[in-house]
């Protein structure tokens, strides 16, 4: 007799096929005294990640962008982002999160109009923000 409510495992059925961006949510059990909201987010490569108000955790390894226009929509930015840090921080750096493997992160904090989000870009290493800048790798509103 067959049994037909066992389903193959396959590479794509248990890692997610290519569109699959691995997106998880931590929720908050009442056992931490956390003001924000954790979210991790795998991106796929090419992917840019809108940074969302509160704390999320960034697979940032493979070229991704972090897109603050939301949050720091009508900020005063001046043209030539001499003031940019008026707005993005770079908290410091350490140990990747668990599940993120070994590694390095860099922290920022993004404050604007918008509201605030502190970003883990796990993996990453120890970026600066001038690096963020030189590598395009920040996605901003019109300034």
């Amino acid at each position: 007799m067959v049994n037909t409510l066992t389903a193959s495992i396959t590479k794509t059925n248990v890692e997610g096929g290519p569109k699959n961006i691995g997106a998880t949510f931590l929720h908050d059990n009442g056992k931490q005294a956390s003001t924000f909201a954790a979210s991790t987010l795998a991106v796929s490569p090419s992917q840019d990640l809108v940074v969302q108000p509160g704390k999320q955790n960034v697979s940032f390894n493979h070229g991704e962008k972090l897109d603050l226009t939301q949050l720091l929509a009508g900020a005063p930015l001046a043209h030539d982002l001499t003031n940019i840090g008026d707005f993005v921080k770079v908290l410091g750096h350490g140990r990747n999160d668990a599940g993120f493997g070994q590694g390095t992160k860099t922290t920022l904090e993004v404050t604007g109009p918008g509201g605030s989000a502190v970003v883990n870009l796990e993996s990453s290493g120890k970026l600066g923000l001038k690096d963020l800048l030189s590598h395009n790798s920040l996605i901003l509103p019109p300034h």
